[in-house]
């Protein structure tokens, strides 16, 4: 990039909940961590659903659907799910509210919402979408995108599905055009999951995944092992424990305090 060249733009969209520890997680975690400050040219939105009755309905009548009536589940959700999801948004401060109730499989709906959102509200030529349990360098994440394609790039921690190869949600970057297409994609899949889904969507449009590096601080010997030289290829950690979820936020101080090191020694 040359000096006269303008930088490109990437949104960070975090996938949020009003509900506990995800509150606890990104309140004590990330908001005291790397979401502290903003960062001028990497604006941080939170993406929330609906909690209280309406969450509680629609699980239980999703679970039924699926429970008692599985041949009507895939047209069930594609109504239900792309109802919600064509709902408006609205930007509370850095919060974008959705009227999707919240539950395990409404993330689909909610995160087209989210991104139809994003889409007519904000300026970014990239969206990074991460995880409460996520950790994110937004200085790494926003020098790595000067270099990769303006359009057509779709990137992220590789899975795979049924033959489908997808980005996990902990860590996906789009760019805009993209991110276009799978607002209007009419193919797009309410039933499945949001990544397995965005996978499937980018399959359509002849677009494969590219690999993301992602550093997983999973367990206290994972946390104990850190050292500033083993973050230097990554931008993004993820800190997710599948025990005390306490651990998600000591380990995003303990990344946090030695990315801070590593800058001040470069």
């Amino acid at each position: 990039m040359t000096s006269g060249e303008t930088r490109k733009r990437v949104l960070v969209l975090v996938l949020a909940m009003d509900a506990q520890p995800w509150r606890m997680i990104e309140d004590e975690g990330q908001r005291k961590t790397w979401a502290a400050e903003p960062h001028s040219d990497v604006p941080v939105r939170w993406l929330y659903g609906k909690t209280g009755t309406a969450s509680t309905i629609a699980r239980y009548v999703q679970g039924a659907v699926q429970r008692f009536a599985p041949a009507a589940y895939r047209p069930y959700s594609r109504a239900v799910g792309g109802w919600f999801a064509a709902r408006p948004a609205r930007t509370a401060g850095d919060r974008v509210e959705t009227r999707v109730p919240e539950t395990y499989l409404n993330t689909n709906p909610k995160n087209i919402a989210g991104l139809r959102h994003l889409l007519a509200t904000e300026d970014f030529d990239y969206v990074f979408r991460t995880n409460t349990s996520s950790y994110v360098d937004l200085a790494g994440l926003e020098e790595h995108v000067q270099g990769i394609p303006a359009t057509g790039y779709y990137a992220g921690f590789i899975g795979e599905r049924d033959g489908t190869r997808f980005a996990s949600g902990t860590c996906t970057l789009m760019s805009r055009d993209l991110v276009e297409y799978a607002v209007n994609d009419p193919e797009w899949e309410f039933g499945l999951i949001d990544d397995v889904a965005m996978g499937r969507c980018m399959a359509r449009a002849s677009v494969d995944v590219k690999p993301l590096e992602r550093v997983d601080v999973l367990t206290a010997e994972d946390l104990a092992a850190l050292t500033p030289e083993s973050l230097t290829s990554a931008f993004v950690v993820r800190c997710k424990s599948s025990g005390g979820r306490g651990h998600d936020v000591e380990a995003m101080h303990r990344v946090h305090s030695l990315y801070s090191r590593s800058v001040t020694t470069q």
